[in-house]
């Protein structure tokens, strides 16, 4: 690619991501970004034949303890089937296997539990990895999508590509109290103040930790049932090639992109590219839109010295629709008819989510001597968002006729979040030491404008009519929120024979600063508050000859409340504490994990409803006290060459233990299911080039109201898949692959989840059936 070229590219890469016109159009990403990263990779085989390596090799010095080698990439691949000359280079392998995606479904390492590069089947915690490939044969469209086959989660109560929720180990939420998926590359993803929350779309991400159960101990304010991060895309020390076409129902139109490989003759730098653009609509027929761009550098400086650089950025103009609907005529009866889970409760004029959102981030590694290494790693993030929505306010259950309501804030955000760790292993006689010391630090602003109008926009749900002129709501208050955190942590992992013991103490400090306009009298309220808090950890685990590791953990976490009382006091942080008996199961060298896990999580200062007469809806005193006791099972698997399958069970007892509100003590929180199960299996004939898939999903019933009078069924859902390589037909078309998936092939209509909202009870509709067609070019 010659320097006009260049010029000429980045001149309409700048253009295209113009703040003043946030919609980068999938037009304007190809003329951007393609025909430089296609030059750079189509150059790629000329760079390794000039260092006269096919593939530049690492240093024989790393800085982790364990990695994948293209032999061991080239072994698995053959297990699955999966020849080279077909899809070559597509599952790359370099540097860790903490953190990058194996070739098939059974991750090996994580570093999410423990920060450490440590193996699954030694990791005294309940953790699930979903890889790429899972990801890529279940043809996901969210990170929501790609957790339906975990064990504990609950990703889809409120299903939108909009945000990523979900409920863990029973502890989740709807609105102020949701669990949003908040973690990127380890470290934490800042929010705004109401409807601006981060969001990664999962073309980005290499694969998905999930750690169930208290975590404060290495990540500070966590829920309580765990936490989900999200493991980007790095570029490798290989070629990386692969574009991506999808079409489906819906009027899901794709192109994505992941190219990479190494940039000089000496194996120093290498880069990634993934992009992507995409184009469709909810149910209920609103646009959605996404376009994504995320470049990363890696720059191996010595052989003991490695630093990343990786930028993100996202624009997402339209995204859908996030209505709930009234209980009466979806969960209850409605003397008029039943109302259609597909109905748009809004003005389709009117209604707007716009999003945009910028990272930078960094990740240094230096190794000093051996067993003492250093990483730090950081991101920076500013994002900001328009809202417009119309809501259904009230539904008279006599009557077909929706009141509604008009809402408005216009958010940004700003943030960064370092995290900065010392690893030393020692010994002490018989007795091995990994000691971990960190520090992390996050800082965030928020600002928020916030209006809403008043119920008065009638929609008939029988004959809906749109079209209704809805006047933007006046501006009531004008918010600003400064939030920090600060820790200091310790852990130390120790090994004396088969035995592994784990210690983790971490000392947090948290504030906010609120300042609260309203408008138009200006008058300013302002809330200030700092929180301190000590959490601690403690594992056991014996690792037998044959692989069998059983284990028993404590720890405990905790989570600021930003929310005051009726008198304008502060709350104390939520505190959860957690004991666990688990084992897993993995031989060494077998291609198969299986987990099991029972375990007792208790939450205490959890917020419940202000019981003081005439206090406002939304205030809340802190007494309540919810107790889960569950079961999870988990089996992931490569067997027999030609067969994958995952399996997962998972059963709670959730009970409020302590509440305010009349009627809720000892009744189960609203949309918690007590028994969920999934299984999905892939078989792979003519050797690997033939793809069958077929996954069912399972969730019990559920509650919709505090006092557990009205129950939302319970639901069954198939998910089936098809792909085929079309080099097994014709040599020329190496590397093009086909695909055909279907989720809910069924096209069941269920309800996913119902919760007390205002004066009633809202429900959210579960997805129909979602096909999606594909192709695969890896070269």
């Amino acid at each position: 690619m010659n320097a006009t070229n260049y010029q000429l590219n980045r001149r309409t890469l700048a253009c295209a991501m113009n703040k003043k016109k946030t919609v980068l159009s999938p037009t304007w990403l190809a003329l951007a970004v393609l025909p430089a990263s296609l030059a750079l990779a189509q150059a790629q085989p000329a760079q390794e034949a000039h260092s006269g390596s096919a593939t530049p090799q690492p240093p024989a010095t790393q800085l982790n303890a364990s990695h994948a080698s293209a032999s061991d990439a080239d072994s698995r691949n053959k297990q699955r089937g999966v020849a080279a000359a077909t899809l070559p280079a597509v599952t790359v392998t370099s540097t860790s296997q903490e953190w990058q995606s194996p070739p098939g479904y059974v991750a090996q390492r994580s570093a999410t539990a423990t920060k450490t590069d440590t193996r699954l089947a030694h990791t005294p915690a309940s953790i699930s990895t979903i890889t790429r490939t899972q990801m890529d044969e279940q043809a996901v469209h969210s990170v929501a999508q790609a957790l339906r086959y975990t064990p504990g989660v609950v990703a889809e109560a409120r299903s939108s590509v909009r945000y990523d929720t979900v409920f863990l180990r029973g502890f989740g939420g709807f609105g102020q109290t949701a669990n949003y998926v908040g973690y990127l590359d380890g470290l934490r993803l800042p929010r705004g103040l109401s409807y601006l929350v981060p969001g990664v779309d999962a073309w980005a991400l290499e694969r998905i930790d999930v750690v169930r159960g208290p975590n404060s101990v290495l990540y500070g304010q966590v829920n309580p049932g765990g936490l989900v991060n999200l493991v980007g895309r790095r570029p490798v020390f290989e070629t990386v090639r692969e574009l991506r076409l999808r079409a489906g129902n819906l009027g899901l139109r794709e192109l994505a992109a992941d190219l990479g490989g190494v940039m000089d003759a000496h194996g120093t730098l290498a880069w990634r590219l993934t992009a992507l653009a995409r184009d469709g609509e909810s149910a209920s027929g609103l646009p959605e839109r996404r376009y994504l761009l995320a470049p990363a550098l890696t720059w191996r400086a010595q052989p003991h010295t490695t630093l990343t650089l990786q930028a993100w950025l996202q624009r997402d103009p339209q995204s859908g629709d996030y209505n709930g609907l009234p209980a009466h005529g979806t969960l209850l009866p409605h003397a008029l008819g039943r109302i259609p889970h597909n109905l748009f409760t809004g003005e389709p004029a009117f209604e707007r989510f716009e999003r945009n959102q910028n990272a930078l981030g960094w990740r240094l590694e230096h190794r000093f001597h051996d067993g003492l290494s250093l990483l730090h790693q950081g991101r920076w993030l500013s994002a900001d968002s328009r809202y417009r929505n119309v809501s259904a306010a009230l539904l008279n259950p006599a009557r077909s006729i929706l009141m509604r309501q008009a809402s408005a804030a216009d958010e940004d955000l700003h943030g960064l979040s370092t995290d900065t760790q010392l690893r030393w292993q020692w010994h002490t006689g018989a007795l091995r030491h990994t000691l971990l010391a960190g520090l992390d630090w996050q800082r965030s602003r928020a600002n928020r404008q916030l209006g809403s109008g008043k119920p008065g926009l009638p929609l008939d749900f029988l004959q809906p009519r749109y079209g209704v002129a809805v006047p933007l709501p006046a501006f009531n208050t004008d918010s600003q929120r400064r939030q920090s955190q600060f820790g200091l942590y310790l852990q130390d992992q120790m090994q004396w024979g088969p035995w592994l013991a784990q210690l983790g103490l971490r000392r947090d400090r948290a504030s906010h600063h609120d300042r609260i306009t309203r408008l138009p009298a200006g008058t300013l309220t302002r809330h200030d508050q700092i929180d301190r808090k000590t959490s601690v950890s403690a594992s056991l685990m014996y690792r037998s000859a044959g692989g069998l590791s059983p284990y028993v953990s404590y720890a405990t976490s905790f989570e600021p409340t930003t929310a005051i009382n009726l008198h304008g006091a502060p709350f104390q942080p939520g505190t959860a504490k957690q004991i666990e008996l688990g084992a897993k199961y993995q031989p060494d060298g077998a291609p198969w994990l299986l987990s099991a896990a029972a375990y007792e999580l208790t939450r205490r200062n959890a917020l419940t409803k202000d019981p003081t007469p005439g206090a406002p809806a939304n205030k809340q005193i802190q007494t309540g006290e919810v107790r889960v006791r569950g079961l999870e099972l988990e089996g992931r698997t490569e067997w027999a060459h030609n067969l994958s399958a995952i399996a997962a069970l998972s059963w709670l007892d959730a009970q409020v233990t302590r509440s305010h509100i009349p009627g809720e003590q000892g009744k189960t929180p609203v949309a918690v299911p007590r028994l969920s199960a999934s299984a999905w299996l892939d078989w792979r004939l003519l050797q690997g080039h033939l793809g069958l898939s077929a996954g069912v999903r399972r969730s019990s019933a559920t509650w919709a109201d505090v006092a557990n009078t009205l129950k939302v069924p319970a639901h069954t859902l198939l998910d089936v898949g098809l792909r085929y390589d079309l080099g097994h037909w014709r040599g020329d078309l190496a590397g093009v692959q086909l695909a055909l998936n279907v989720s809910n092939l069924g096209d069941k209509r269920y309800l996913a989840s119902c919760a007390p909202a205002g004066v009633g009870i809202g429900c959210f509709a579960g997805p129909g059936r979602r096909w999606t067609a594909s192709v695969r070019y890896a070269w």
